[in-house]
């Protein structure tokens, strides 16, 4: 039986981040692409209740893996984001590279729930992970790679 849209998109993001193409444009296009999926994915799973399960597994230094994920992506960095939905609000600065760890991490949380205990556990980590912590994320780093592959 195929794997459903949304761990398709898990793996793809996650196979990427961990050996990501040796061009900077196809690395940036790949990356984009991927965000594109995770996105729509999201938007075809089914309604599940919206909380997060916390999976037994361990964690590893975050400093290292944010070095390491800036040698996957030395593009990519900080970036402005609007810090708010109201007109006029004053913008904050992101950073790619934390935003890559971030959605990684909780990815690797869905994809350890589908492995180890169920689709509907998966499912809602992926749902309330996008809709309350990485999906904020994902939209920020999407624009900004739209601004590196097709802005002067």
């Amino acid at each position: 039986m195929p794997e459903p849209d949304m761990i398709v998109a898990v793996r793809t993001y996650l196979n990427l981040v961990e050996a990501p193409p040796t061009s900077s444009e196809a690395r940036l296009s790949a990356l984009a692409e991927a965000l594109d999926r995770l996105a729509f994915a999201y938007h075809h799973i089914a309604e599940t209740e919206l909380h997060y399960e916390v999976p037994d597994r361990h964690h590893n230094d975050a400093g290292a893996i944010h070095r390491a994920m800036g040698r996957q992506f030395p593009e990519l960095g900080f970036y402005a984001v609007a810090g708010s939905k109201e007109i006029g609000a004053l913008s904050t600065t992101g950073d790619a590279i934390d935003d890559l760890v971030d959605i990684a991490d909780e990815l690797q949380q869905v994809l350890w729930l589908w492995d180890n205990k169920s689709s509907q556990s998966a499912s809602n980590q992926f749902r309330a992970g996008y809709r309350f912590h990485w999906g904020r994320h994902l939209q920020n780093l999407r624009g900004h790679l739209h601004a590196h592959l097709y802005e002067p």
